[in-house]
């Protein structure tokens, strides 16, 4: 049975790109009916505020496209700047849940230094996430359509690709299939192929869990595969604190350093979890162990970081909640370490006690307010402020529960007082970030506040890591926003 699939493309607002000439919807289409989806694409309105940047604008666009239960609607392909996580990263699917919102970087390094093929490449992989195709099921001896960009960007030609993939398939439609679309190997954009798994995933596996707004996203297996542990690298995980309440989110820093005598290996441009090449592996009071699971899926590469042995790589969390619900929802003993599949190294563990802590409406507000899947939620501004000054929770959580709040339109993201002195430095950074895409969302922009805003995010990001990957992005910002009399040059 063949999948029906319409998506809707919406270019965020200062964003120039033109949908029309951008997306090769005739090639993608196409390329997809090859296996046995019908793509079909509508240009939607821009969007007046950018939903990589900022969560509340995610949870509005996705509420406001999902369907009723059962029924089918448009998913949304978003038409992007440059990530906050830095020029490496090419798209992110923010829906992980019915998979119906996703984006495409277009100020990404791939999509701006690659060919017309690369940037067919970028949407066909990006589609397939939507399609619920994940990087585990890239699974032949070469590079495919959904294998991270790293691998794709190895192919010197895709034709030879193809010829593989032809020479490979055993059922003879699908074979002819291939042969169709491929032709004398002219085409262009050729794109890669799928592999025989994601081929098996899209013909095999009901209508429901491939269309847009259907089963949840598969994600087991993102990071893809391991290779010989990088004995030269050492990581360390670093708690703030080490005695929680049941609820309250866990603050913490990954590091990654040379071991001493050796001089330097490559790591990731940036560690993050969204993008799957950092994991959090909690152990709890049962014994029972497993991987943090974000709440979206972010695609790049690009190249690598290049650590020397005077240099150190470090990122900064405070997570209260993942896609499975809270990390601590019981007292008891908890481990936590942090694992670099592709590098095949990991840190020691972590121990952190976590007590019932005092009943008060504040926790119940910070629990309410962690539950993604409850959008959006009661709150008022009284109950708010009373919960953020009740010094029964801790800081980190008095923090995270600001930042929640900013997160979702309900706080001006800003901290002051006792809290903006002992934040968690995760949150001083997503503060930062969250006010400038504040600023950058108004029609009228103030650019001394925003020129402001991203000298202060630079001085949060320097304090973590002098070659933070969001510094790339703040650095794009300040190239490609300028006043001239007035009139601000539009973002791209």
């Amino acid at each position: 049975m063949v999948a029906q699939a319409t998506l809707s493309i919406s270019a965020v607002a200062g964003v120039t790109v033109d949908p029309h000439t951008e997306v090769p919807m005739k090639s993608l289409v196409d390329y997809f009916r090859v296996w046995d989806v019908q793509l079909d694409f509508i240009v939607g309105a821009p969007l007046p505020a950018d939903p990589t940047r900022a969560e509340d604008v995610a949870n509005a666009l996705i509420e406001k496209m999902r369907p009723p239960g059962g029924q089918t609607a448009p998913a949304v392909l978003v038409l992007a700047g440059q990530s906050p996580d830095g020029p490496d990263t090419n798209g992110i699917l923010l829906d992980l849940e019915s998979r119906g919102v996703s984006a495409v970087f277009t100020a990404s390094s791939a999509y701006q230094g690659g060919s017309l093929d690369d940037r067919f490449q970028i949407y066909a992989h990006e589609i397939g996430h939507v399609l619920n195709l994940t990087h585990g099921e890239a699974d032949d001896e070469f590079p495919t359509a959904m294998n991270q960009w790293d691998d794709r960007s190895t192919v010197s030609s895709v034709a030879t690709v193809w010829r593989k993939a032809i020479d490979a398939a055993v059922d003879p439609g699908y074979k002819s299939q291939l042969r169709g679309f491929f032709g004398s190997g002219q085409r262009q954009p050729l794109g890669l192929p799928m592999s025989a798994s994601c081929c098996r995933g899209l013909v095999r596996t009901p209508l429901s869990d491939v269309q847009p707004w259907g089963g949840t996203f598969d994600d087991a297996n993102v990071a893809g595969g391991t290779q010989d542990a990088v004995s030269s690298v050492q990581c360390h995980l670093r708690i703030q604190n080490q005695s929680l309440a049941v609820g309250e989110p866990l603050a913490f820093d990954v590091e990654l350093r040379m071991h001493r005598g050796h001089g330097s290996a490559d790591v990731p441009s940036s560690l993050e979890l969204h993008g799957r090449q950092l994991q959090i592996v909690l152990t709890s009071p049962d014994g029972g162990v497993r991987a943090l699971e974000p709440t979206a899926l972010s695609c790049g590469g690009g190249s690598p970081r290049r650590l020397r042995a005077d240099s150190v790589a470090r990122s900064n969390f405070c997570i209260a909640t993942d896609r499975r619900g809270l990390l601590f929802p019981v007292s008891g003993h908890y481990r936590i370490s942090a694992h670099l599949p592709r590098l095949g190294i990991r840190s020691p563990s972590v121990e952190v006690e976590v007590h019932e802590g005092r009943y008060s409406p504040a926790r119940i507000l910070l629990a309410s307010l962690s539950d993604r899947k409850s959008y959006p939620p009661s709150l008022d501004i009284k109950s708010l402020q009373e919960s953020i000054s009740d010094k029964s929770l801790g800081v980190e959580a008095r923090a995270h529960l600001h930042w929640r709040a900013a997160s979702l339109g309900m706080a001006r993201p800003e901290l002051k007082g006792e809290i903006a002195e002992k934040a968690p430095a995760r949150i001083r950074e997503d503060m930062a970030l969250l006010k400038i895409a504040r600023i950058l969302a108004k029609p009228r922009r103030d650019a001394r506040a925003l020129h402001e805003a991203i000298d202060a995010a630079e001085s949060r990001f320097h304090a973590t890591d002098h070659r933070h990957a969001s510094l790339d992005y703040l650095a794009y910002l300040r190239r490609a926003i300028y006043l001239k009399r007035g009139t601000e040059k539009a973002l791209r």
